[in-house]
């Protein structure tokens, strides 16, 4: 019999007895009218923690149109210090924005729940919202709109109320933080303990069986897990975009008597005892027919991972699933050495097209600045006050046969010294424009000339050990990577002990800190921090070995993945493959040393450190060229 059908076989044989069990014991000991009873209570709270979320959006409707009227009878001189954070702590008020009818942000202010202080919110931008906003749309022609909106602080209970036309603001909203101890004033009131929940419900402790079986209703009341004290319930809430992202979980006590509370308790114990009884006798089928060929194969498999190749073939006698899973596994090992070579090989040839996209990307910048230059200097050229020489020129020729005499009458001498002065100055003005256009021009291209050269001197083969200087090396790839068109502006630090030269792998060296300079500046430049940086270190670790060390304060690296981001096509970013770490890693193995990366956290940065050995340099050993060091601290 085949592992399939023996698994098979034990669990209905369980399956039926444990059913045949549990049935007897709700149909004989549990009362089902106490249960109706219990979730018809359930609702009941339900409904009653829905009414009083209900009562916080109507308070915060209240105020919207009690302050929208105020504005209308006090003007637009009320926009100011009026709106203000004293006004909103006393009435509770968290979020208050003030809107043009084309979404334009006139007033706004965001407090924190807890602190109180100013913050901003992602969902709710201060600069404008756009007329398709979801805290603007869908009034459906009605004075005032009632919401709930999942923001980065917590939930938040919205009201928006059109404002009079004589305002400059189309919209004013107010809104209101659920935050736990909004929640906990709610649920001390109705005697529950309640959540409410946005994003992933199950990631937050959601009750399982709710979300399962809210996901099949259509914003029904749906019921969870079951205790002798409690039962939950839930129901999905829209949110502002009319989407039921919204989980609302109530545990409602149950109010029964004491013999409800014995025979709950009985069959509960009694239900416990089955399920330990079938339970104990599972596990001691399984490990016989299951457990223990898996720990052979298990064991096998951890000796060939530490690379024992002596190791016997691993043959089990059964003829099911496992055996013919321990007969191919010899065979799979050996394809596990041509895998590795392809994906060694598809690893380095994504290194190389990333290294040539990015100075093909710093090339195309440095082709824009250019054409603009050259754009200028044409329309320079083109603006010249060539025309009033001409007619200058004309005028003299004209009256040349008398030009003394005309040039006596009227002050036209006068007149004409003014002229050509003022004609000079702005011919002298036009050309140092046209010059200072040049300059630019000319360091633009000096620049494409500077990125060929480079890109020149690092193509060739690979594995031909050369003299590298790691300072110099690390500045040359920051030049190389520095591209016009960055969103933010990188503060590079350097900490540079004065370590000697090394014979390594110079293509190979450039590969890998290439992708780790890039990964740092897109980093820094994702968080969007006004003081972000990027340290690069040069230290030694060992008698024979140094550290490079390129550390970032920028997005950071959530702790579940610090495991996974060497892995080969494993990637965070929405246009990444997931091979250049990969490839970075097996380059530095190559070399003879060891990639390692570390984060505190989203939000905390990342430090990436290659250690490679120090080897002494031969004299006979020709240097290479390197570029000089770059100044510190450069904004790029």
């Amino acid at each position: 019999m085949s592992i399939r059908w023996k698994i098979i076989a034990v669990l209905g044989v369980v399956t039926i007895l444990y059913a045949g069990i549990d049935h007897l014991s709700l149909r004989f000991l549990f009362a089902k009218q106490s249960e109706h009873i219990g979730r018809e209570r359930a609702e009941e709270d339900l409904q009653q923690v829905l009414s009083s979320l209900e009562g916080e959006k109507q308070e915060l409707a209240e105020l919207a149109a009690a302050w929208a009227d105020w504005l209308a009878s006090a003007g637009s001189d009320a926009l100011g210090d009026s709106l203000g954070t004293q006004l909103m702590v006393g009435c509770n008020v968290h979020v208050l924005y003030l809107c043009a009818a084309d979404g334009r942000v006139l007033h706004h202010r965001v407090l924190d729940p807890e602190t109180g202080s100013e913050i901003q919110l992602r969902q709710l931008p201060g600069h404008a919202l756009g007329v398709n906003h979801p805290a603007l749309a869908w009034f459906d022609g009605q004075p005032e709109r009632r919401s709930l909106a999942a923001t980065d602080k917590g939930i938040l209970a919205l009201a928006s109320r059109r404002t009079a036309e004589e305002l400059p603001g189309g919209t004013l909203i107010l809104g209101r933080f659920l935050d736990s101890a909004c929640l906990a004033r709610v649920a001390e009131r109705q005697g529950v303990r309640l959540e409410l929940l946005a994003g992933d419900w199950a990631a937050q402790g959601a009750d399982p069986a709710i979300v399962e079986a809210s996901a099949r209703s259509e914003g029904g009341v749906v019921f969870g897990a079951a205790t002798a004290e409690a039962l939950s319930v839930g129901r999905t809430l829209v949110d502002w975009e009319g989407r039921d992202t919204l989980l609302l979980e109530v545990e409602s006590p149950r109010r029964s008597d004491s013999r409800d509370a014995k025979f709950k308790g009985y069959v509960l114990l009694s239900s416990l005892a089955t399920a330990l009884i079938l339970t104990f006798v599972l596990m001691r089928l399984l490990e016989r027919v299951v457990v223990r060929p898996l720990g052979l194969l298990t064991h096998h498999t951890v000796e060939v991972g530490k690379g024992n190749s002596a190791v016997a073939p691993l043959d089990l006698a059964s003829q099911d699933e496992l055996g013919t899973l321990a007969r191919e596994f010899g065979r799979m090992l050996e394809r596990l050495e041509v895998l590795r070579r392809e994906a060694s090989n598809a690893s380095r040839q994504a290194g190389m097209s990333e290294v040539a996209t990015c100075v093909l990307h710093n090339v195309g910048n440095a082709l824009n600045s250019a054409t603009v230059a050259a754009g200028l200097v044409r329309s320079g050229a083109q603006a010249l006050a060539v025309d009033d020489l001409v007619q200058l020129a004309e005028v003299l020729e004209h009256e040349a046969h008398d030009l003394p005499g005309f040039l006596a009458s009227e002050g036209r001498d006068r007149k004409l010294v003014a002229f050509a002065r003022e004609l000079g100055d702005g011919l002298s003005s036009q050309r140092r424009g046209l010059l200072m256009e040049l300059s630019r021009l000319d360091e633009t291209i000096q620049r494409i000339v500077l990125l060929i050269t480079t890109q020149q001197s690092l193509a060739g083969g690979r594995g031909f050990p050369e003299r590298v200087s790691l300072a110099a090396q690390l500045d040359e790839v920051v030049e190389l990577t520095r591209s016009a068109a960055s969103s933010g502006v990188v503060e590079w630090r350097r900490e540079y002990e004065d370590v000697p030269e090394t014979v390594t792998d110079r293509h190979r060296l450039v590969e890998i800190l290439l992708v780790l300079i890039r990964n740092a500046r897109q980093a820094v430049e994702e968080s969007g921090r006004a003081d972000g940086s990027v340290t690069l270190r040069i230290r030694r670790s060992g008698e024979r070995r140094v550290c490079v060390e390129v550390e970032d304060n920028g997005a950071g690296i959530a702790p579940e993945n610090l495991t996974r981001i060497f892995a080969g096509g494993f990637t965070t970013k929405k246009t990444g493959l997931g091979y250049s770490l990969h490839h970075a890693c097996n380059a530095a193995t190559e070399l003879g040393g060891t990639l390692s990366g570390e984060s505190a956290g989203p939000g905390a940065g990342a430090c990436f450190r290659l250690e490679v050995p120090l080897v002494q340099v031969p004299t006979a050993l020709r240097p290479a060229s390197a570029r000089a060091s770059m100044e510190s601290p450069v904004p790029v």
